[in-house]
């Protein structure tokens, strides 16, 4: 995550990952414990990539949804920055 992201969902120390292999998408959420570490907006999540096989570095476009106060990242090509 970038800063201006991580200011987005209130600056959390744990966030949840999920994601959608319909949807090739990734939601990142706040969680108060049981989440992954986040220090100064990044995320340690190596096991989570090779769990699902997410192999794409780079930069993804997030899109903040203020309902859920989560960001959806999806990882298909046309959405990289």
């Amino acid at each position: 995550m970038n800063d201006r992201a991580h200011k987005a969902l209130g600056k959390p120390e744990m966030v949840e990952l999920s994601y959608s292999k319909d949807g090739n998408t990734i939601r990142i959420r706040p969680i108060g414990e049981d989440g992954l570490n986040v220090e100064k907006a990044k995320v340690f999540a190596k096991g989570f990539f090779g769990h699902f096989r997410i192999g794409d570095e780079g930069r993804f476009v997030a899109v903040y949804d203020e309902i859920d106060n989560a960001l959806y990242v999806s990882l298909d090509p046309p959405n990289r920055q």
